[in-house]
């Protein structure tokens, strides 16, 4: 079973010959052109077939990841109102917290 790693690694050779392709179009050098060409197909021949093999488990990690960046959205929209809560909450305390470090204040001058 070939892994998305391993696909992409197949396709870096035909891309580096279809850069020095161009090149070599660029500069009318045909020959070169072809022998490249003919290194190229059978390069990107395989990289296709093995596309082909992987097509079916990044169908399924598709899903997965779908599924999981469906249940994301979800968590945070339930959440939200759970958040917005603790941030009362905190800002609540944040103000208790003062009222409290004024009477101790008041009251160490006062004794």
């Amino acid at each position: 079973m070939t892994t998305l790693t391993e696909l992409q690694q197949y396709y870096i050779t035909p891309l580096k010959l279809s850069d020095e392709m161009l090149a070599c179009a660029r500069q009318q050098q045909w020959d070169g052109l072809i022998a490249l060409y003919n290194q190229y197909i059978p390069l990107l021949q395989k990289a296709m077939d093995l596309t082909l093999e992987v097509s079916a488990q990044t169908d399924e990690v598709a899903d997965i990841m779908q599924n999981l960046l469906t249940n994301e959205r979800l968590i945070r929209e339930l959440s939200k109102g759970r958040l917005e809560e603790l941030t009362d909450n905190m800002a609540q305390l944040n103000e208790t917290q003062t009222g409290n470090q004024a009477y101790r204040a008041q009251s160490r001058q006062s004794h």
